[in-house]
């Protein structure tokens, strides 16, 4: 798996995340350290633990952040004051960890290689899923209870109470490797994906059965609200904003981008409302 990296002082950024508690943010290094910044005048703390060259990097809603290690291993901090590593161990020592994403205080949501996304629990034990058939390089809960992976170009929607049902699958949602996803705050159902094809497209779940008027056909299915394709080469991160409808996007161009669909494409979804807390 290759992504793009961004260079530090003393190793590359490979991923950049704010914490939705507060002002600070924290980033995943090549080296394995993450290093937690504030935008306010506090020293900044290095968090170890962690080894090898990997990208996951997940805020919990209390603070905590986590990430992935070497042999299949995913590391967090809760930051109440102490900087100790807590480690959980997964059973695919031989797989890189490509995701991670908080489902409630003690689940994450992990996605593998080898084409397994597993709910694992901080305080011993898992359920592994076999989603795709290739690699599941994203994965995000959508906060009501459903998770959206994503593998190849494809995506689907499973409910986790009953994880290997797949309610809903989108094929060719890019027409390259998905190789970034992130929920919009605020939303239980809007999402972003960037792929290897350089496109940014903006999905909305409740477009899902949805009955399109022949002209809009030919413009993608229903679910889809938005294609940018304002980048030249493949997309590596994507970011919604604190402004409603913005997002930004990294790609291997070297560009970062802040941009937002147009008003027509998402006339007749609802705008949700945006706090403080949900500052990116």
């Amino acid at each position: 798996m290759h992504h793009q990296h961004h260079h530090s002082a003393t190793s590359e950024c490979n991923r950049l995340r704010a914490d939705p508690t507060g002002p600070r943010y924290g980033m995943r290094l090549s080296s394995g350290a993450v290093h937690v910044r504030s935008t306010t005048p506090l020293p900044e703390v290095v968090l170890t633990g962690a080894e090898g060259d990997a990208f996951p990097l997940a805020w919990a809603a209390d603070g905590r952040v986590a990430t992935s290690s070497t042999e299949g291993r995913v590391v967090f901090w809760a930051l109440d004051g102490s900087t100790e590593a807590m480690t959980v161990t997964t059973p695919w020592a031989d797989r890189d960890i490509n995701d991670i994403d908080w489902v409630d205080d003690n689940t994450m949501a992990v996605s593998t290689d080898g084409g397994s996304f597993a709910m694992v629990d901080i305080r011993g034990g898992y359920t592994q899923v076999d989603a795709h058939d290739g690699d599941v390089l994203c994965g995000r809960v959508t906060g009501d209870g459903f998770i959206v992976t994503c593998s190849g170009g494809d995506w689907t929607l499973r409910d986790l109470r009953l994880p290997e049902t797949v309610l809903y699958y989108m094929p060719d949602a890019h027409k390259d490797e998905i190789y970034s996803m992130e929920m919009a705050p605020g939303s239980r159902t809007v999402f972003a994906t960037g792929g290897k094809d350089a496109c940014v497209r903006i999905w909305d779940l409740d477009g899902i059965g949805r009955e399109q008027p022949v002209g809009e056909k030919d413009d993608g299915p229903p679910e889809l609200l938005f294609d940018h394709r304002g980048h030249k080469e493949r997309v590596n991160d994507i970011q919604w904003t604190d402004e409603p409808w913005t997002l930004v996007t990294a790609g291997d161009c070297g560009l970062i981008q802040v941009w937002r669909p147009n008003r027509a494409s998402i006339v007749g979804t609802e705008v949700w409302d945006i706090k403080d807390e949900d500052v990116l």
